[in-house]
This record gives C-alpha cells, sequence and structure tokens, in this order.
C-alpha cells in the first residue's frame, strides 16, 4: 500500500509540474500526511459518493491516475444562478512554506492543489483548510445552472504548508464550464474554489487510449479480413473516466492494409467507423477488453443510439462522419515506413 501511495503523490507532482502549477513541491512531510490520511480514511458509505480506488500500478504514459465512481446529482437549487453574475475559475496563488514553493487555486480558508480538469474524467487534487473545521469534510458541486452535484465526504488530515488541515480526494465533473466546488462542514459552508472544467480529452487520457487502441485494432484477430498487416488510426472524441479500474472511449478509426506497387502504396482493404472501447485495468496493466460497432444499413442510426451516450451520438450526427483525411496520412505514412 506504501509503494502506491507513494507513486500517487509522484503522479500528481508530475501532473502539476506540467500545468499551471509548475511550483508545486511535494516535501517529505506531505507526502506522510497524506499517505496517512488515505490510510486512515473511513468514509460512510453512499451511492452519492466518488469513492478513490487505489489500484497498484499504471503505463508510463498515463500522467496521473485517476478516481472516483460516477457522481448522481442531489437537487437543483431554486431557479438558475444569476445571470448578471459571471462565474470566473479562483485565480492561482503561490506561497512557500520552510522553504518551500507551492501553488493553488482558490483563497484561504478553502484552497486546492490540483491539475487541469476534464469534463467525465477524473483528476487527483488535495484540498488546504484554515479555519474551524469538522474532523470530515464534504464536497458539493455546482454549475451555472444552479445544479448540485454531491463528490464525496473525506476524513480530514493534519496540517499541510501554511494551511491547518488538508485532505486528497478526487474530481470528476460531468460537463465543461466553470463550477463553484463547495467545502461543508459541521454543516456549514467552510468556503469554496471556482474551477475550470474543460471540453474534450485529457492528454494522459488520450496518451492511453491511443496507445491501447491502436494496436488493439491492429492484431485482433477479428479484423484479420483487413489484411495480415494493417495499420490503424484513431480519432478520439469523447471518453468516461471516472473510475480508475474502468473506462470508455469513443473513437472514429480507420483500418487500412495496403500493398506497394512500385513507388507507390495502393489500400488493399480497410473499413472506417465510429467504435466504443472498453478498457479495464487487468494484471497490473490497462488493455482493451472489448469493442462495439454499428450495424450496417437502415440499422446503422438506431445502433449508434444503442451504443453511445446521448452527447456522443448527437457528436456523431451533427459530424455524420469523421473527416478521414488525416487518419489516411497517419496510416499511409506507417506503411512507407514498415513497407519497404
Amino acid at each position: 500500500m506504501g509503494t502506491d501511495l507513494d507513486k500517487e503523490l509522484e503522479q500528481l507532482k508530475d501532473k502539476a509540474d506540467s500545468t499551471v502549477l509548475q511550483s508545486i513541491v511535494f516535501t517529505e512531510e506531505m507526502a506522510r500526511n497524506v499517505r496517512n490520511n488515505i490510510l486512515k480514511r473511513n468514509r460512510k458509505p453512499s451511492f452519492q459518493r466518488v469513492v478513490i480506488s487505489l489500484t497498484a500500478g499504471c503505463l508510463s504514459i498515463l500522467f496521473v491516475l485517476f478516481a472516483g465512481s460516477m457522481f448522481l446529482p442531489i437537487h437543483s437549487v431554486e431557479g438558475p444562478v444569476s445571470s448578471s453574475v459571471k462565474w470566473e475559475p479562483s485565480p492561482i496563488g503561490h506561497g512557500t512554506h520552510q522553504g518551500n514553493p507551492f501553488s493553488y487555486f482558490g483563497e484561504k480558508p478553502v484552497r486546492i492543489i490540483t491539475g487541469e480538469l476534464y469534463e467525465n474524467q477524473g483528476q487527483k487534487a488535495i484540498w488546504l483548510l484554515n479555519g474551524t473545521f469538522d474532523a470530515e469534510a464534504e464536497i458539493t458541486a455546482t454549475n451555472e445552472r444552479g445544479e448540485n452535484f454531491k463528490l464525496g465526504d473525506w476524513k480530514v488530515g493534519g496540517q499541510l504548508y501554511d494551511a491547518d488541515a488538508h485532505f486528497p480526494a478526487s474530481l470528476a465533473l460531468p460537463e465543461p464550464g466553470v463550477w463553484k466546488l463547495e467545502v461543508v462542514t459541521k454543516g456549514e459552508p467552510l468556503g469554496h474554489v471556482y474551477v475550470e472544467v474543460k471540453p474534450g480529452v485529457s492528454a494522459g487520457n488520450r496518451s492511453l487510449f491511443e496507445g491501447l487502441i491502436v494496436p488493439y485494432l491492429e492484431t485482433n484477430k477479428e479484423f484479420a479480413w483487413v489484411g495480415e498487416k494493417r495499420f490503424a488510426s484513431i480519432h478520439l472524441f469523447g471518453i468516461d473516466g471516472v473510475s480508475a479500474d474502468k473506462k470508455t472511449g469513443y473513437a472514429w478509426v480507420l483500418v487500412e492494409s495496403y500493398v506497394r506497387k512500385g513507388d507507390k502504396l495502393v489500400t488493399q482493404a480497410g473499413f472506417s467507423a465510429p467504435m466504443v472501447f472498453e478498457i479495464a485495468y487487468v494484471n497490473n496493466d490497462y488493455q482493451v477488453v472489448s469493442h462495439q460497432m454499428p450495424k450496417d444499413g437502415q440499422e446503422y442510426w438506431p445502433s449508434i443510439e444503442k451504443m453511445f451516450p446521448k452527447k456522443q451520438a448527437d457528436y456523431l450526427k451533427k459530424r455524420k462522419s469523421i473527416e478521414v483525411n488525416e487518419l489516411e496520412k497517419l496510416n499511409k505514412n506507417k506503411a512507407a515506413h514498415q513497407l519497404k
């Protein structure tokens, strides 16, 4: 368990170093406090809770393992948030504690250390608290429409940097935009932070999915009819990545085989289609465990609606098909290097 926690801390540090939080320094004291807090965590079960999964190991291409169960709406508040108030992400602050610089979002009494947030994809975070609070803290999220979501309850740990207390948590928000994240303790709000959730797919998830799906398409026997030596490229346009153990990717794929005729590469066979891929953490590694393809003819769009969440299905209906020119260039480039 200790090794796993060390990896998580190092992964969060690496992620922060590669984004706007470049000045974060993880001290031994910080590592010890976070480790002890995770080991002592004793959350009450709830269907409205994000559960942090401490799965051992990770792929080197994954910047940071993230965790959480599906978020469930608590309720909608009375009407949308006033349109006259423009929500903006909390500013980035910088501090130094015992010679160690650190960066964060927000202001006391509630601040947060985290990397970039993307829709429907978990991201680890460390919360810094000041003031008077209970031994357990709850996080709620509110979007600009006034919809509330409960993100979980966590045991509050000891001091960290210039904060009176801290706790590690996972953030997973269902849609892009600015969100208000509020820490509630003793039944009362302690403070809040505004964060921006970006649309699309994070760089870490893109690397993970592309690194697994492309070789899967090129080696899976189900696609052997395309050719023994085939080349695949994908356009990843969506992810359900809240859980660390199981993720779903939505991609437009192009799989082709080529033959060389003189100086030219000629397509021999292939297919282009939207597909759904399930990725799971099995035997200390991520792997593609299943895929789905739409049916042909009149059943094409009905099968799309069954396979994909509404957001992804709407995306496909608007696009009708993904431009495959770039995917063709990628496949041809790989074929040119391998088919001498």
